[in-house]
């Protein structure tokens, strides 16, 4: 036997009526008639209509329409006016004129007015007084008040919607004698989705008389859609859901919060009450200002809690950065993540082994929870949120629903990490306006037997024990892992770089130990080499008594003794340069360099070598490992310019905010641009420097100096003569 449940599926946008208190005229886009509601003759006391005649064929009705704002505008195509009313006097009778354009159809609307002076409606709303409300609940009660003062129906509810779809009264204004239902809860079936839909599209509704007869449409057009129509007839089983609740009118306007239905300001009166249109824009417009007051209330509570759990969020991080492994940062930490969360336990599954804290279930169900989530394949970066999956998944949770609810994150792919917080149960005593079980009659529908669900008749108060499901995880909630979230990826990401930049130096240096390991077998190789020969020559000679030959064999073993303790001396230099505590203080530069000059110059130079020293800024550096850079710098320029027929060297600096920084330029050998990436790495020596002596060592200790002290070293070579310029830079 099939359930036809006649509230979700019956076509409530295609009714072929309208409400017999207003009339309707529909128009293509050529102004020709393609439908009207039979009652528009009386209006304009007119015989009959033609289907697809031009509405001028209809001189008088067209004359009346034709002056007024709204279709100026429509056939202008100014979109202002669906949003704006025209007063028409027809055969006596003011009428309150509106149009609606859907799918390339002018709806024409007519309704009489109640004589109500509209300027004088509007200035008394106090729009301002919206923004000036702090607190949510007084918005929702004002506005009751407020509609309550324009629609003048004996109840005036604001009706929120709930995370599961069910309903609640959250504000009213009743007239003495009428039953509150302040705080009652209606069921989601009261408001079915379809329903819902076009109260986020078309946000006033009004049902003027629950037993009175609807009009037919004669309409062109098959099935016509009326859903943008305020005088569209109301569904069969609403209309009797109305009068079930004692209700002859009912008038509803939505509360739109951020593009979402957020719930409805439902008004109902007890007798038949029309209302007039302009006052129904009157509860539109000030729940529009309500919503947006409401909106800035939320927004700027999420501000300040989005800054206090940053700030939290930003202290559990620092705790988590300072573990060597994340995962032990976060067990030792579970009880500030379920407390950022609002959860009652924790697990972190690692695999196949298991962490928890706090209530969680046994460690099997915790394997079951998670294989659950894999076998959904649920996006990597979701998080997956139920407050009821114990109840929902009692084969998992073997039927305990202590625990009912529950949020997944997956935290790393390749090792099947997962984060899962728990909630306990909570026990909620609702207050129903009416049993929300649905009711079914039998019913013969094209010959076969259904059932069909009745609109509710009881809305005596039904108290039902809610179970199975734990609080609500709410935006905040969300936002709280999501930053937690956030943290864990942002430190892995942080270890994975410095892992990597660990395996980048460890790289490096083994390429300079091979280096060092070649060169110093090499070059140290060599002057023992040529100091064993040596001696052995001079231990031969010395027995023929050759004294001058015998002095220059002792000259070359002593030259060889000094180029190994040169070679010794920049090995130290360089290993001292990495690892030597800094003793940074202000040095005063120009003595430094003049020292270094004059050594470079006895020891380098020719007899005409010419240094000139511009103005010496200050610099902030270590004064052993400054003099190291510029005795390096100053020396190979006076070196590499000796065979130059007039060596110049030019020593000058300048500083800004940043930097002191420092040229020395000479009219040497030069560098060759191709070179320049080999530079800085220890034991390099360009092809042209060849005939000079030197180790390599010198400019990968300036660079490594420079590196620590936080400043730079580069060069250019000059392109309109001779020589490099050395750039060296200290922070400041």
């Amino acid at each position: 036997m099939t359930i036809y449940n006649q509230c979700a599926d019956e076509p409530i946008t295609i009714p072929g009526k309208i409400q017999n208190f207003g009339y309707l005229l529909g128009l293509d886009q050529a102004l020709t008639i393609q439908f009207y509601s039979k009652n528009i003759l009386d209006l304009f006391q007119m015989d009959k209509i033609e289907l697809h005649a031009p509405l001028m064929d209809y001189e008088e009705m067209y004359n009346i329409i034709r002056k007024s704002g709204v279709f100026i505008k429509s056939v202008a195509d100014d979109d202002r006016y669906q949003s704006q009313v025209s007063i028409l006097e027809i055969h006596g009778q003011l009428c309150c004129f509106t149009i609606k354009k859907e799918d390339h159809l002018y709806y024409l609307e007519f309704e009489p007015c109640e004589h109500i002076s509209y300027a004088k409606e509007l200035e008394y709303i106090d729009f301002g007084s919206y923004s000036k409300i702090k607190n949510e609940d007084q918005i929702w009660e004002t506005l009751a008040h407020n509609v309550s003062d324009y629609i003048g129906y004996d109840r005036v509810m604001v009706y929120q919607f709930l995370e599961d779809g069910s309903g609640m009264v959250i504000a009213e204004k009743i007239k003495p004698g009428i039953e509150s239902y302040l705080h009652l809860h209606y069921p989601e079936d009261d408001i079915p989705k379809q329903a819902r839909a076009l109260y986020l599209t078309n946000t006033r509704r009004i049902f003027c008389d629950t037993e009175a007869a609807n009009v037919d449409v004669v309409s062109s057009i098959e099935n016509l859609d009326l859903s943008c129509t305020e005088l569209r007839a109301m569904s069969p089983v609403h209309g009797q859901y109305l009068r079930n609740a004692g209700v002859r009118s009912s008038f509803s306007t939505s509360i739109v919060i951020d593009g979402v239905l957020w719930g409805l300001v439902t008004c109902q009166n007890i007798e038949a009450r029309p209302i007039d249109l302009r006052n129904r824009l009157l509860a539109e417009i000030v729940t529009m200002w309500a919503s947006k007051a409401f909106s800035n209330i939320q927004a700027q509570e999420l501000v300040d809690f989005s800054i206090g759990i940053d700030q939290k969020v930003s202290e559990l991080k620092n705790r988590l950065s300072q573990s060597d492994l994340l995962t032990h940062g976060i067990i030792q930490n579970f009880s500030n993540f379920c407390a950022l969360a609002h959860a009652d336990g924790i697990a972190m599954v690692i695999n196949h082994d298991i962490h928890t804290w706090g209530e969680v279930p046994e460690k099997p169900t915790i394997a079951a929870i998670i294989e659950h989530y894999q076998q959904r394949d649920f996006e990597v970066k979701k998080v997956y949120f139920h407050q009821a999956f114990a109840k929902n998944h009692p084969e998992i949770m073997n039927g305990d629903q202590s625990l009912a609810g529950l949020a997944i994150a997956k935290i790393n792919t390749e090792n099947q990490k997962y984060i899962i917080w728990f909630r306990k149960e909570y026990i909620e005593t609702i207050q129903w306006a009416g049993n929300p079980e649905k009711e079914y009659h039998q019913i013969i529908k094209n010959g076969h037997e259904e059932m069909e669900v009745s609109p509710r008749k009881s809305f005596k108060i039904f108290v039902e024990e809610s179970k199975g499901k734990s609080r609500y995880w709410n935006d905040r909630d969300r936002i709280s892992i999501t930053k937690l979230l956030t943290v864990i990826f942002e430190i892995s990401y942080d270890h994975y770089t410095k892992i990597r930049k660990l395996n980048n130096e460890l790289v490096a240096l083994n390429e300079e130990l091979d280096s060092f390991s070649y060169t110093i077998s090499h070059d140290l190789g060599t002057p023992l080499t040529v100091m064993k020969l040596n001696l052995q020559m001079l231990e031969r000679k010395l027995l023929n008594g050759n004294t001058e030959e015998n002095t220059n064999k002792v000259s070359n073993v002593l030259q060889q003794i000094d180029n190994m303790e040169s070679l010794m001396r920049d090995v130290l230099s360089l290993s001292r340069a990495k690892s030597m505590d800094l003793g940074l203080q202000h040095i005063n530069m120009y003595p430094l360099i003049e020292r270094i000059c004059n050594e470079s110059k006895v020891v380098y130079g020719k007899e005409n070598t010419k240094i000139e020293i511009g103005e010496c800024v200050d610099v902030i550096a270590d004064q052993t490992l400054a003099y190291q850079v510029f005795l390096n710098i100053i020396s190979n320029a006076v070196k590499y310019s000796s065979k130059a027929d007039a060596p110049l060297i030019i020593i000058s600096s300048s500083e800004d905010d940043q930097f002191a920084t420092y040229r020395i330029s000479d009219n040497g050998i030069g560098i060759p641009e191709t070179e320049k990436s080999q530079m800085f790495k220890i034991f390099k020596r360009m092809d042209n420097a060849k005939t000079f002596y030197g180790n390599g060592v010198g400019l990968n200790i300036v660079y490594r100096i420079m590196e620590r002290l936080g400043g730079n070293v580069d060069y250019h070579s000059h392109t309109d003569g001779p020589g490099v310029t050395f750039v060296v830079q200290f922070k400041k």
